[in-house]
């Protein structure tokens, strides 16, 4: 897969979030290792550093066990595009995560604070 600019830890949480938005449910470290073009046995190592950056949960040697810390993510953007209609509430934008408008902060992890993660 080509390679982007941004950092593997990076577009390993995208990947993670973008399966969760596709399918509901928590993504293989396959999954994850397709969608964020690198090898399956390094998902494991990112998914670890990710955890101690507190961007997400899982248990070890459960499979599909990862959960977003950011709740919000956890679902897919039908069932955020629903939830916001029924509370009267407007979508400003959906990626990478959702904005909506009227809520001053869900209380949601930033991309760029993975720049930090060794």
């Amino acid at each position: 897969m080509k390679q982007s600019s941004r950092s593997t830890s990076q577009r390993v949480l995208s990947a993670i979030r973008a399966y969760f938005a596709d399918h509901e449910i928590p993504p293989s470290h396959q999954d994850i290792a397709e969608r964020a073009g690198i090898a399956s046995k390094r998902v494991q190592g990112y998914v670890e550093k990710l955890a101690a950056g507190g961007y997400l949960t899982y248990t070890r040697r459960v499979g599909r066990s990862i959960q977003l810390t950011d709740r919000l993510a956890n679902y897919s953007t039908d069932d955020v595009r629903r939830a916001c209609a029924a509370r009267g509430l407007s979508i400003v934008s959906l990626d990478p995560a959702p904005i909506v408008e009227g809520v001053a902060d869900w209380g949601l992890p930033l991309l760029d604070k993975l720049d930090d993660i060794p």
